[in-house]
């Protein structure tokens, strides 16, 4: 999730290096032709502390700089957004909200509520994580850390561009599918989102899209998440009217 439209650094040369600078393919021209989404698509990137840095919207712009958007903003997150704009029928603005940490697991994600009634750190429903495979932090850290910047808005759907992490951890993997769906279900209580009629089903008021990269694995295309999760944010348009919410992590 972390790899931005275009490589945005001062140094050019450098963006001729993978390991210093990812970036999207033809993600120069995309950004100089990202002039006709200003005042239309807008973004918000919280990647720090909320007590460190306090993230601010900004439109697109064609600029090339560390703090311009799209070209320092998500790749993924960008091309599903434009496709959800143009799917709208170009007049429905959309709100783009990036939080991600490269290479961090599942269990950083999952918010406090989350987590089993009893009074264990690092215990969620899915998965007891003692002792921690990713010791960094405790659980739940970038969701109170960061993601809670975001719970004020309500989101329409969501990007998971994640497991890079959770695949070195067995528990963690075989745990997984339950905790991607322990996030959504959280996620959605946490941003006001409308809920599923029967409670536990995932409801279309928020779309999940998922690509997993395990490993080192090779990327699947950007069109083909946002293929899975952008007719169903479509379709449910009106309850986020005037402006559609995408929450990328």
């Amino acid at each position: 999730m972390d790899m931005p439209v275009a490589c945005h650094l001062s140094n050019r040369t450098a963006c001729f290096y993978p390991k210093l600078a990812f970036h999207a393919d033809n993600g120069t021209a995309e950004c100089a032709a990202a002039g006709r989404y200003t005042g239309k698509i807008w973004m918000m990137k919280a990647v720090n502390s909320k007590y460190n840095h306090v993230p601010t919207w900004q439109t697109a712009t064609t600029a090339m700089q560390f703090n311009s958007y799209p070209a320092a903003f998500s790749a993924v997150c960008w091309y599903t957004g434009k496709s959800l704009f143009e799917q709208l029928g170009g007049s429905t603005p959309v709100g783009l909200l990036q939080t991600s940490v490269g290479g961090s697991p599942i269990e950083y994600w999952l918010p406090p509520e989350a987590k089993s009634t009893r009074p264990i750190v690092n215990v969620n429903a899915c998965e007891r994580d003692v002792p921690q495979c990713d010791s960094q932090y405790n659980d739940s850290f970038f969701f109170t850390d960061i993601v809670e910047q975001f719970t004020p808005y309500t989101i329409g759907s969501l990007v998971w561009d994640q497991a890079e992490r959770d695949v070195k951890c067995p528990v963690a993997t075989a745990a997984y599918a339950c905790m991607q769906r322990l996030l959504i279900q959280t996620w959605r209580r946490a941003s006001r989102s409308r809920s599923a009629p029967s409670g536990d089903r995932l409801s279309d008021s928020f779309p999940p899209g998922a690509q997993q990269v395990h490993s080192h694995a090779a990327l699947a295309p950007a069109a083909a998440l946002a293929a899975h999760v952008l007719p169903r944010a479509v379709r449910h348009r009106t309850e986020l009217s005037p402006v559609s919410t995408v929450c990328c992590c």
